[in-house]
């Protein structure tokens, strides 16, 4: 669903130039195109608070659902059935956190390279606009666009090393769980057989 809001962004850029390049080659001023020019940025203004909300909610879900299937102790030695189940449950959990932080790391490189392009035209606009007024407000409109994409920038950023320091835990946690469950695995060999541990060296 990110990836399709952020194709729909793309697209809009696209038509927001192609609609600037027309307009300039009928002899249309910045300030007579600036309702529409404003409608596309709205547009995609929207997009990108769908997406940090999305992105939020990601992280917020995978937070539960990492809880969720946190189990309290038991001191009864679990089945094999039992440990094999933890087992592929703590992968699938590493295997969902590792793509999620890969999810919201796409959209942090996509939005700091918009934010590049964005200043690159800023710095054009500003050689270009020789005082006028139409010229003037579409860079101001520009640099407010600029700092949200830096500011969502920033919360992308935080996010990805919020979702790296949740894998790690979670890559501990499993290798903790093995050592339990190998531990657990003895045990209940020796329950069932006093002589394992004789031949087990």
């Amino acid at each position: 669903m990110i990836e399709q809001l952020l194709k729909q962004k793309e697209a809009l850029k696209e038509r927001k130039s192609e609609f600037i390049a027309a307009g300039l080659e009928e002899g249309r001023t910045m300030d007579s195109m600036r309702p529409q020019l404003e409608a596309y940025e709205e547009q995609m203004k929207a997009i990108d608070e769908q997406v940090a909300q999305m992105t939020a909610q990601q992280t917020q879900e995978s937070m539960q659902k990492t809880q969720a299937d946190e189990k309290p102790e038991n001191n009864q030695p679990k089945t094999e059935d039992e440990l094999e189940q933890e087992k592929l449950s703590a992968m699938m959990n590493l295997s969902v956190s590792m793509e999620h932080a890969k999810t919201v790391d796409d959209v942090r490189t996509k939005t700091k390279r918009e934010g590049a392009v964005l200043q690159s035209e800023i710095e054009l606009d500003k050689m270009n606009a020789n005082g006028l007024e139409g010229a003037q407000k579409m860079i101001e409109k520009k640099e407010e666009e600029l700092d949200e994409l830096e500011d969502q920038a920033q919360s992308l950023t935080a996010q990805v090393g919020q979702a790296l320091s949740e894998i790690a835990q979670e890559a501990g946690e499993a290798q903790t769980e093995k050592t339990v469950q190998t531990d657990e695995k003895d045990q209940s060999k020796e329950q069932e057989d006093p002589d394992y541990l004789k031949y087990s060296f």
